[in-house]
């Protein structure tokens, strides 16, 4: 049954797809799953850039305290909200003019439920915990304080404490850079696109949106683009 549209402080109910090429490797990679906290990070509007071997991707991030949204260059937006219930997640698809809902339990079904705090921040707090502090540098007008893992010069970034969010990144043979950012949030209207539940796409094997789901991977869809 397809979901009625809901408003922009309702947790979404179901799953989706992902990411494709090096935004796929790179991004899913550090999402880790944890359990849920809540963050006090400042709204705003902030534009990656990932580079590495395998080409070069953007994203968007836009955050507010219950509310961080993911845009894509591939054309699909990840829009988790955080309700009373917990986490659920919106995967919107631009191209398909489709979305699939997750619902926190979903989430916790699939072992997905993420740490809201590295989803606003990109970055685990505990991850940070055990990096090394260095000097302090300025990236596009913006102070922050490099921090690396040991002496492994490959694995450090450079993190704003003002913004809470890393101001470059490099790990192993890539790199993310900020290269935009605005203290607005222009979400997405979260009824842009009829709305699928993640647990109805088995039964609806002739509509050719859910058979693709059905049929990519393992025969799930994954959030965040893992595979």
């Amino acid at each position: 049954m397809m979901a009625h549209p809901r408003s922009s402080t309702t947790a979404p109910r179901r799953r989706g797809r992902g990411l494709s090429g090096a935004a796929c490797a790179l991004f899913c990679a550090l999402l880790l799953i944890t359990s849920a906290q809540a963050t006090d990070a400042p709204a705003l509007t902030a534009v990656y850039q990932m580079t590495s071997d395998k080409g070069t991707d953007r994203f968007t991030l836009m955050r507010s305290p219950d509310r961080i949204e993911y845009r894509f260059d591939t054309g699909e937006s990840q829009i988790w909200l955080q309700g009373a219930d917990g986490i659920g997640l919106l995967r919107m698809f631009d191209q398909q003019q489709r979305s699939i809902e997750y619902t926190p339990g979903d989430l916790a079904a699939l072992d997905a439920t993420p740490d809201w705090h590295k989803l606003a921040q990109l970055v685990a707090l505990s991850a940070r915990k055990r990096l090394v502090a260095g000097d302090l540098k300025s990236w596009l007008t913006h102070d922050g304080r490099v921090l690396t893992a040991g002496g492994d010069a490959r694995q450090r970034l450079l993190w704003s404490e003002a913004l809470q969010l890393p101001l470059w990144w490099e790990f192993a043979d890539a790199r993310w850079e900020l290269i935009g950012l605005a203290k607005e949030t222009d979400f997405i209207p979260l009824n842009r696109y009829p709305i699928l539940e993640y647990a109805d796409i088995g039964d609806r094997e002739k509509d050719p949106f859910a058979r693709q789901l059905i049929h990519f991977g393992d025969g799930h869809a994954h959030p965040q683009g893992a595979h």
